[in-house]
């Protein structure tokens, strides 16, 4: 039996347990309110202004995509967001001037074997923005320890979209009153964000493409996370929301202005239909809008995501942006 000295011991152990976990409890409940009410343009803006500079660059000649086209890896040095990669698919010849330039947000898993969803790319530089942390790294590491990385990395990339495109635009293949972004699911949930930024920062972003994205990342999360039970489930949305809620499209979306065109499936089991009717009620008067028969794209899907890309090229055809 326990005597009267080990009993007391043992409840004083229990109620520090408490107080402590009361404590961290209170600190938490702190820090969500100070996420959700903080200024979330001061928490994202995070666009240098002096310009990113190359610290890498590797390319290649290679004709087994779309075309004999030319692949370059760059890597820039951002004073604020780090190093900001994309990949960049040239025409052969390129040295002319003042080429049409669309820039893509996708998905986390970016290889340059997805540009051979652009058939017949024609006399036009496409760029694929490549995000500051992959889902490896999640696999990999200690999930703690990952967390806040990922949060790191989501902050910035709104800034880093942004700086890509100044950059961009002031080579001397680009041509800067004919410039697109595109935002395809994850990278649509990035886009109204980046292009806010872009705006504060006189940065060109020409005609957007929506594609697959919607707004209430709270939303998205509770949608998609794999967790029981459903309080757990709701929980963690809330709290992975509260961490990043600065970049949420809720925030941006109604201040997209110009040519835009929205794209969304009505089979959509990943971005709810409340998520995305609500991003169309957010859109210009202006804006075209296309809903799908259709479900999520996913690269287990190559007929839906060559239709998109289709559908997205001949608008922009329509908006006078490219080159064929």
């Amino acid at each position: 039996m326990l005597t009267i000295m080990q009993t007391n011991l043992l409840k004083k152990i229990v109620i520090d347990v408490l107080y402590t976990l009361l404590f961290l409890l209170f600190l938490f409940m702190i820090y969500v309110i100070w996420e959700r009410n903080r200024d979330t343009l001061q928490a994202i803006n995070l666009v240098d202004t002096v310009d990113a500079c190359v610290v890498y660059e590797k390319t290649i000649l290679d004709s087994s995509l779309a075309g004999k086209r030319y692949y370059t890896n760059i890597t820039l040095l951002s004073q604020k967001t780090d190093t900001i990669k994309a990949i960049i698919s040239f025409p052969v010849q390129h040295d002319m001037p003042h080429l049409p330039v669309v820039t893509i947000l996708g998905g986390l898993r970016i290889e340059r074997q997805d540009f051979n969803f652009f058939k017949d790319p024609g006399q036009n530089i496409i760029i694929m923005y490549l995000y500051p942390y992959q889902a490896d790294q999640w696999e990999k590491g200690f999930i703690l320890s990952e967390i806040s990385r990922v949060r790191r990395a989501i902050l910035k990339t709104p800034g880093q979209i942004a700086e890509l495109l100044r950059w961009t635009q002031k080579q001397g293949w680009a041509d800067s009153n004919r410039v697109a972004l595109l935002g395809y699911s994850f990278g649509a949930l990035f886009l109204p964000a980046a292009v806010q930024l872009a705006g504060m920062n006189n940065i060109n972003t020409g005609p957007l493409i929506l594609s697959y994205g919607g707004v209430d990342i709270e939303l998205l999360l509770d949608e998609n996370l794999k967790v029981k039970p459903l309080w757990l489930r709701s929980f963690l949305a809330w709290f992975g929301s509260s961490m990043i809620y600065a970049v949420d499209p809720l925030h941006y979306a109604s201040n997209l202005t110009g040519d835009i065109y929205v794209i969304n499936g009505l089979r959509d089991k990943q971005i709810p239909k409340t998520s995305w009717q609500r991003l169309h009620q957010m859109m210009p008067a202006s804006a075209k809008i296309d809903i799908l028969n259709e479900g999520h794209m996913h690269p287990r899907k190559p007929e839906l995501t060559q239709k998109l890309v289709d559908m997205s090229r001949r608008w922009l055809e329509e908006q006078g942006i490219l080159n064929f």
